[in-house]
C-alpha cells in the first residue's frame, strides 16, 4: 500500500570549520587562546603543560582533548621538541526539527558533546589519528565529490569521539586530579613523595589515586618516581660532579641506595654509565645485535643465532662467533669487555664476573622501547631517537601508500604454524607483528587486542579457535621443521581454513620464516617493504 506522509528524520550533525596540522615551537613560551567554538585536539608528539579553564593536563603523543565554546586555553612546550598534532574546530546543529526544515547551527548543541572541556579517553588512539591524517590530506575538497567524502568522514570521526567520551565525567574528574599531580611530581621529584601526600594533593582515595596512576603511567608511583629521579641522574653523572651530591639533588640521601637503584634501573653502575658515555664499548652481544648495529655499534663478539638472522648477514663482518649456546666463557673472557648483553637471568650468572651485565630478555617490550633501553644504557639516547624518527617517517609513508587499499575497518592477524601447534603473535615479538600494528596502525581482531597486543608475546591457539583469531587480512607463516608444513598444508584442506573471510576473500599472505624470525629494528626496516608491497600487490589482482 502506497504511504505519502513525509516523516521528518532526526539527526544530529557535526560541521568543520577548520583543521590544522601544527608544529609548536619548544621555546617554553606560554600562549593562552580563548575559544569560540567547538575544538578537538590531538597530541601526535613532543609534550607540554594544557590549562583548560584553570585545570590542568599533561600533552604528549596520544592524548586528546576536546574543548567547548568558551573555553579558556594556556599551554606552554616542553622537553626541547616541538609539540606536534592535529587541531580541528567545528559546529554542531540538528536536523528534522520544525516540520522536517533543516536547523543547523542552532546556539544550543544538540547534544552535550564533551561533557565539559578537557582530555578525552580515545582507544585506540591511532584510528583517531587516521581519520585526521585523511582529512588533513584531503582538505582542499577539489570536487563535489571529494568534499562529499570528507564530510562523511568528518562525521564518522565524530561518532568515534563521542561514543569514548559520553559517560565518563566522573571518572575524568579524578583523572584530571591525578595529572595534575603528575605534573607536580615531574617538578618535585626529589621531595619526599609517598602516595598518601600525592592522593591528598589529588584530593581522592588512595585506591582511587593508585588506580588513575597506573593507568595514566603505566607504572605505580615508586617506578614511575624513580624513573624521573634515574633520568635526571644521568644528565648529571657527565658533569662529573661527586656520587653524593648527585644522589642528593635527586632525591636519594644515600648514594650507596642510590647506586643499587640506579643499577637496578639501568643495568650498570652510575660510574659504569658515565664511563659508557665518553668511549666506544666493547660488548658482547648474547641477545639484541640488531639494536646494537642500529645506535652505530659493532660488537666484539655475538651469539651465532643472532649472526645469522637474514637481514644481519652482510653487518656482521669482523664480530666474533661465539656460539649458541656459549658454552665456552673462556672465549667471552678473552674479549677483554665493557659490557655484555645477556638474554635472562641465567646468562647473567654465567657472564656477570666478567664484565658489568645488563639482561635485555627478547620480546620483553616493543623494538623500540628496547632500542631507547639500550641506546640509555650505551650513552647512545640521539641514535636511537635518530633511528626511530627515520623509521616513523618511513611507515608514514607507507601508510599513504595503503590508504583505500585497507579499510580502516579491516582487522589484520599473523600466525605461525608448527607441527603440533598455532601461534598467534602480537607487537613484542618477531614476525612483523610490530610493523603490522604499531607502524601501519592496522587493527588487530578485538580477541588479539584484548589478550595479546602490549599483554604478551603470542598465544598458542586450537584449530577451532582460528575463526576467533583470525582478521579480514591474515599473514601467515610456517616452521617447517618435524613436520609444520604438511599440518599447514592439511589445515588449509580443513572447513574452518576454508570458512574463514581471510581465506575465501584471497587476503592470506604468506612470509618467508627466515625473513620473519628477527624483530629487531633493522629486521622490520626490511621487512616492512614486504609487508606493504604484498598487500598492494593482492589488491590489484
Amino acid at each position: 500500500m502506497y504511504c505519502s506522509t513525509m516523516h521528518s528524520f532526526h539527526s544530529t550533525i557535526f560541521i568543520p570549520t577548520g583543521i590544522m596540522q601544527f608544529s609548536v615551537p619548544a621555546d617554553g613560551k606560554m600562549f593562552k587562546h580563548s575559544i569560540d567554538s567547538y575544538m578537538l585536539i590531538l597530541v601526535t608528539g613532543g609534550q607540554g603543560t594544557l590549562v583548560i579553564n584553570g585545570v590542568q593536563s599533561r600533552m604528549c603523543n596520544g592524548r586528546s582533548f576536546g574543548l567547548a565554546p568558551g573555553s579558556i586555553i594556556e599551554a606552554s612546550i616542553e622537553g626541547g621538541t616541538d609539540l606536534q598534532g592535529y587541531a580541528f574546530t567545528f559546529h554542531a546543529g540538528s536536523t528534522g526539527v520544525n516540520h522536517g526544515t533543516a536547523q543547523l547551527l542552532s546556539p544550543e548543541p544538540p547534544m552535550d558533546i564533551f561533557k565539559h572541556s578537557g582530555e578525552l579517553e580515545i582507544v585506540p588512539f591511532v584510528r583517531l589519528v587516521d581519520y585526521a591524517q585523511e582529512l588533513y590530506s584531503q582538505r582542499e575538497g577539489a570536487t563535489d565529490l571529494q568534499r562529499i567524502r570528507n564530510h562523511a568522514c568528518f562525521q564518522e570521526m565524530m561518532l568515534f569521539v563521542v561514543e569514548h567520551c559520553h559517560g565518563t565525567g566522573h571518572s575524568l574528574d579524578a583523572r584530571q586530579a591525578v595529572e595534575r599531580v603528575i605534573v607536580y611530581m615531574q617538578r618535585a621529584f626529589q621531595e619526599e613523595l609517598s602516595v598518601e601526600r600525592l592522593a591528598f594533593e589529588a584530593n581522592v582515595s588512595k585506591r582511587q589515586f593508585s588506580y588513575w596512576f597506573k593507568e595514566l603511567t603505566g607504572r605505580s608511583t615508586t617506578e614511575y618516581l624513580s624513573d624521573l629521579r634515574i633520568n635526571r641522574a644521568k644528565q648529571l653523572l657527565l658533569t662529573e660532579g661527586r656520587l653524593l651530591d648527585i644522589a642528593r639533588t635527586v632525591g636519594y640521601r644515600d648514594e650507596f641506595y642510590f647506586s643499587r637503584r640506579f643499577k637496578q634501573l639501568v643495568g650498570i653502575s652510575p660510574r659504569e654509565y658515565a664511563r659508557n658515555r665518553k668511549k666506544q664499548l666493547r660488548i658482547f652481544a648474547s641477545e639484541c645485535l640488531g639494536h646494537l648495529l642500529s645506535l652505530g655499534i659493532k660488537p666484539v663478539g655475538a651469539k651465532s643465532h643472532l649472526m645469522q638472522q637474514y637481514f644481519m648477514r652482510d653487518l656482521v663482518t669482523g664480530i666474533v662467533d661465539i656460539g649458541n649456546p656459549v658454552d665456552n666463557k673462556k672465549q667471552v673472557l678473552e674479549l677483554e669487555l665493557d659490557l655484555i648483553i645477556a638474554s635472562n637471568e641465567r646468562e647473567y650468572e654465567q657472564f656477570s664476573s666478567i664484565a658489568p651485565t645488563v639482561v635485555q630478555p627478547y620480546g620483553a617490550r616493543t623494538a623500540f622501547d628496547q632500542l631507547r633501553m639500550l641506546g640509555s644504557i650505551v650513552g647512545r639516547e640521539q641514535e636511537a631517537e635518530q633511528w626511530i624518527n627515520r623509521f616513523e617517517s618511513k611507515a608514514s609513508k607507507q601508510r599513504k601508500r595503503l590508504a583505500g587499499v585497507i579499510s580502516r575497518h579491516a582487522t589484520v592477524s599473523v600466525i605461525e604454524i608448527w607441527a603440533d601447534r598455532i601461534f598467534v603473535f602480537g607487537n613484542q615479538w618477531g614476525r612483523g607483528g610490530y610493523n603490522i600494528y604499531n607502524a601501519l596502525r592496522l587493527s588487530p581482531p578485538d580477541i588479539v587486542r584484548k589478550e595479546i597486543i602490549d599483554k604478551q608475546r603470542y598465544k598458542s591457539i586450537q584449530a577451532e579457535d582460528l575463526p576467533l583469531y583470525i582478521g579480514d587480512h591474515l599473514f601467515l607463516l610456517v616452521y617447517d621443521e618435524r613436520g609444520g608444513s604438511e599440518r599447514a598444508a592439511s589445515m588449509k584442506q580443513s572447513e574452518i581454513w576454508k570458512s574463514l573471510p581471510a581465506v575465501l576473500n584471497d587476503q592470506v599472505y604468506e612470509l618467508d620464516y627466515y625473513l620473519f624470525f628477527g624483530g629487531d629494528p633493522i629486521s622490520l626496516d626490511n621487512q616492512l617493504d614486504i609487508q606493504v608491497n604484498l598487500l598492494l600487490e593482492r589488491s590489484c589482482r
